[in-house]
């Protein structure tokens, strides 16, 4: 970007506030539609087997096959597209799956076999999630180019919020299409609903801000130089200016604060040229896979996927044949699983944050790590627990608390394994890490499905499903506690880097307004 304009636009206007709203929103929406179509074979599953009498090994594989799809080409796609638009491949994404999605509903008709039928939802769902590989990777690399690091965990855990959004959206969208035409339907409408998706998040996304709207040159080292220049002379500035108000302590704070930032920045730009050489699976050795931490991370995103899957894909089957609950009062329970994920989502980010803005010296990924831990310790682990020591007559309301603390300390650990990922990285491999995290997470997922499955039919029934859940908490704890002292790529660069304390920011941004 032209960095000399830039300088001369004032940052932080309500024009460029409107656009980066409009532009998460179009995130969160985009990306809740690719949920709604990597699992809608999910929800159209119980009718698929009572119309076409398939079994539940059955139903797995396909599942299976799917999210093994999507693990795969979240790496792929991530590598490929790491030089391309990022809103231009969500856009693309979104629209090729919301297309497999009508696909499949479409091309088994043409087979009046259950072989046939089987072996063309394999093959389509298949296609359907390789272009899922699109979502998260893009979606990363647009926050980043529009968030600062002292906020990008708010506005992280916001974008976040898609999987419950989309959790949410789903049920709905495919029960409706179950009630017009079975099955069937039910993919036709996630199918349809996700090109018209597609249009609106071409529309509100942008890769990047303008100049124009000035957040370019607030993050170059030049101008965060001459804020924190600005800072230190506003002891000697006149009474009652705006950039005079406050005492000189707090003064005193924001000039660190915006040394820290300066710091940060100088960090990242003085590697920009050596990562600019790197492309392709360098890009992915160099930059990604032997940063520290990740391989760890990357495990633990195995379980997290795997517990989440877990829930979605058995959670109803495990009511309905363990409890005698009914199909639809069952599936309405996983309601409180997201609506406890969407509470996690949106507090994840803001916790961690806070906890850094108390450790002003702190390592960054490291408080992000403590924020998961302690999610794990006391929301999802006791949540799962409890699901052994239910009868199995229990009713509707003795699930609905346990449903909702898994689904919150889940989407803690979630969101904020995915942001420590993102920060142990350079700025040209943030897309290239989350796909990897990604093709790992949805490895785990797909772990749930087929040999989940045969487990269940087997001697160990629905302890199998129980004991995954608890075995997976235990990893997920042991797994991330090695890592509370790591600090970001930022600060291992440059060892000044650190956060700003959440009341240094507001400052920072008015000195350099």
């Amino acid at each position: 970007p032209d960095h000399g304009r830039a300088a001369a636009a004032p940052p932080w206007s309500w024009k460029f506030r409107l656009k980066r709203y409009s532009v998460v929103m179009g995130l969160l929406l985009g990306y809740a539609w690719y949920y709604v179509c990597r699992y809608s074979l999910n929800y159209v599953g119980p009718a698929l087997c009572a119309q076409e009498g398939l079994d539940l090994r059955t139903v797995g594989m396909l599942t299976s096959m799917g999210q093994i799809a999507v693990g795969f080409s979240k790496m792929g796609a991530s590598v490929v597209s790491a030089d391309k638009s990022p809103s231009v491949c969500l856009v693309l994404g979104l629209a090729l799956t919301g297309a497999f999605n009508c696909f499949a509903a479409w091309a088994p008709t043409l087979f009046s076999d259950v072989g046939g039928l089987v072996a063309v939802l394999g093959v389509v769902w298949t296609c359907n999630g390789l272009w899922q590989g699109l979502g998260s990777p893009s979606c990363a690399r647009v926050l980043d180019n529009w968030c600062r690091p002292e906020e990008r965990g708010t506005f992280w855990s916001v974008w976040n919020t898609s999987n419950n959004v989309g959790g949410a959206i789903a049920p709905l969208l495919v029960g409706f299409g179950l009630t017009l035409a079975g099955w069937r339907g039910g993919l036709w409408v996630a199918g349809l609903s996700a090109l018209g998706m597609a249009g609106l998040v071409a529309v509100l996304v942008r890769d990047e801000p303008s100049c124009a709207e000035g957040i370019a040159a607030l993050a170059t080292p030049r101008k965060a130089a001459a804020a924190t220049a600005t800072v230190s002379a506003l002891p000697s500035a006149p009474s009652g200016g705006a950039a005079s108000s406050g005492s000189p302590a707090a003064a005193g704070a924001a000039a660190s604060g915006t040394a820290s930032s300066a710091a940060t920045d100088t960090a990242t730009a003085g590697k920009g040229a050596e990562d600019a050489k790197m492309s392709g699976w360098k890009l992915f050795w160099d930059g990604c896979l032997t940063r520290r931490g990740i391989l760890a991370l990357a495990f633990a995103n195995f379980l997290i996927y795997g517990i989440r899957a877990t829930f979605i894909s058995w959670f109803v089957f495990y009511v309905v044949q363990g409890g005698q609950m009914h199909a639809g009062v069952a599936a309405s329970l996983l309601s409180s699983f997201e609506a406890g994920g969407l509470c996690g989502s949106l507090a994840s980010g803001p916790m961690s944050d806070y906890r850094m803005g108390r450790q002003k010296q702190g390592p960054i990924v490291g408080i992000r790590i403590e924020t998961a831990l302690l999610a794990v310790a006391c929301s999802l682990f006791p949540a799962v627990l409890s699901l052994p020591f239910l009868p199995a007559n229990a009713g509707p309301a003795s699930y609905l608390p346990v449903l909702f603390f898994a689904g919150f300390g889940l989407y803690v650990v979630q969101s904020l394994t995915a942001l420590c990922g993102l920060e142990l990285c350079p700025r040209r491999a943030i897309g290239v890490s989350q796909g990897f995290l990604g093709m790992v997470a949805y490895v785990g997922a797909a772990s749930t499905g087929l040999p989940l499955g045969i487990l269940i039919q087997g001697r160990l029934g629905w302890n199998a499903w129980r004991g995954f859940l608890i075995v997976g908490c235990l990893g997920i704890f042991a797994v991330l506690l090695p890592l509370r002292t790591l600090p970001s790529y930022a600060q291992q660069e440059g060892a000044d880097a650190k956060p700003l304390r959440a009341n240094e920011w507001p400052r920072a941004r008015r000195v350099a307004r």
